[in-house]
């Protein structure tokens, strides 16, 4: 009877030691708000950087960062999408590359420790981006001069954007238009903006980029698809015309040099200069390429045909080009295709993507994808694997590469189904 009466205390007196000597392990790490450990964060650009308190907990096994659009509950174990899980206890920060878009994003780090976990505080990130009033349907990226062009139909208007400032510089009315083709090339000394309204003029207008003001006019006497400068004094059109469906104009007398019946009547046909000097250019349409050697003059002196057998999903609103003219992707299954027509790959063979827009590293290492899921993707060239992936929050539309940073232009709806446009910035590394 004793025996069983002292085993109370005893057992009592082991379980206050054992919960006395948690609270004293746990207080160790308490700040001053309640919290294990402290979070904070900085912004540069669209990443933002986080920054915590280095723990002093013996048992640590990770740390998890979690992020959310919605504010994230203390909860005793991670609820929140992880976006890093660090085992260095001295590594206290991190930098989140492709954040999505929202009006608020909210982080938490925990410390693992078997099946127990430290967190801190949630920290709210709100987002400044600019967001601009229009929706664009043809979208046309200056890189040289920090600009894009966007023409919204719905308002008839083309519209000139400096991402660098965050300002519409200028704005041109284009009567009864809700759509046209744009391109960019240079004719003596200066900068020209060409373009072609409702893909059913048969007029090529030629404005000052930088000021929107008129230089000329063109009549081809075909609806205008494409348009393409080679900086080498001639102009390459994709038209309507069965005979001229490839068309070459020289730019100083406005005259016809030649043309190709390949592609006629095809409105998804689009052209692209592949060559440095301007005399190699390529022709797509449906899941058709072309390609088209020129001479000095401006005549055809040969060309070369391929069918691209995986592309039936569509043609991209651009053929996209690597900076040296040695690779291009033409179509939505992201089929990638060198200037002697080779298909050397097909970027939606790692996962099936269909894309809006890509673009290439500056080595040629990578490839830059925005799908119509609404995803960034970062594709290895040599291979074809999916080296990144994550969702933008927004629906993007075109992609480009400035330097560094990959831009990307997509609308952000909100809950009535109002668009607005973010022209957004992304690191590379």
């Amino acid at each position: 009877m004793t025996n069983r009466y002292l085993l109370f205390p005893v057992l009592g007196l082991a379980i206050c030691l054992c919960c006395l000597a948690s609270c004293k392990k746990e207080s160790i790490d308490n700040g001053d708000n309640g919290y294990p450990i402290q979070l904070s964060f900085e912004t540069d650009g669209r990443n933002i950087v986080l920054n915590w308190t280095e723990t002093k907990t013996s048992d640590f096994e990770q740390y998890i960062l979690v992020r959310s659009t919605n504010p994230i509950p203390d909860d005793p174990t991670p609820s929140a999408q992880p976006i890093a899980n660090l085992d260095d206890y001295k590594t206290t920060n991190f930098k989140d590359n492709f954040v999505p878009f929202s009006e608020s994003i909210f982080y938490k780090v925990y410390v693992k420790m078997g099946d127990r976990f430290l967190f801190s505080p949630t920290v709210e990130v709100k987002n400044d981006v600019k967001l601009l009033p229009i929706q664009p349907n043809r979208v046309l990226y200056d890189t040289a001069n920090d600009r894009v062009f966007l023409f919204d139909g719905k308002l008839n208007t083309l519209y000139r954007y400096n991402y660098e400032t965050e300002e519409i510089e200028d704005s041109l009315f284009f009567a009864n238009t809700f759509d046209l083709r744009m391109a960019l090339g240079n004719h003596g000394n200066g900068d020209e903006l060409y373009v072609a309204t409702n893909g059913s003029s048969t007029n090529l207008k030629i404005y000052n980029p930088a000021n929107f003001e008129s230089i000329t006019t063109m009549n081809v006497g075909s609806i205008i698809f494409s348009i393409a400068s080679g900086n080498n004094g001639f102009l390459y059109l994709a038209t309507d015309n069965w005979q001229r469906s490839f068309a070459v104009y020289k730019r100083s007398t406005k005259q016809f040099v030649s043309g190709d019946s390949g592609f006629g009547g095809f409105g998804d046909s689009n052209i692209k200069v592949v060559s440095s000097d301007g005399f190699k250019v390529v022709q797509t349409a449906s899941n058709q390429v072309i390609r088209y050697d020129l001479n000095a003059q401006g005549h055809i002196a040969d060309n070369e045909f391929a069918f691209v057998q995986n592309s039936f999903f569509g043609v991209l609103q651009d053929i996209a080009s690597s900076d040296d003219h040695q690779f291009f992707c033409f179509d939505v299954a992201g089929n990638i295709l060198n200037n002697d027509l080779d298909l050397v790959g097909t970027l939606s063979s790692a996962e099936f993507l269909f894309f809006n827009d890509v673009a290439f590293a500056a080595d040629n290492s990578r490839v830059f994808g925005i799908t119509n899921a609404g995803e960034f993707v970062e594709i290895g060239l040599s291979s074809f694997n999916v080296d990144k992936r994550a969702s933008l929050g927004y629906s993007p539309l075109r992609i480009d590469r400035d330097g560094d940073k990959l831009l990307v232009v997509g609308l952000v709806f909100d809950n009535f189904g109002f668009a607005k446009t973010i022209v957004d910035k992304l690191d590379i590394e």
